[in-house]
């Protein structure tokens, strides 16, 4: 697999380009961080 955006390979288990740091189609959160808003993650 390679990223979209700058054509890195890619490891099948990575949610982010080790290059660019473009997410990696699929790589959505999930459990209980999906519905935590973002500024409640970071506080």
């Amino acid at each position: 697999m390679n990223c979209h955006a700058c054509g890195a390979a890619l490891t099948s288990t990575a949610r982010f380009c080790h290059k660019c740091g473009a997410q990696v189609a699929g790589g959505q959160a999930s459990g209980w961080r999906a519905g935590l808003p973002w500024g409640v993650a970071g506080a």
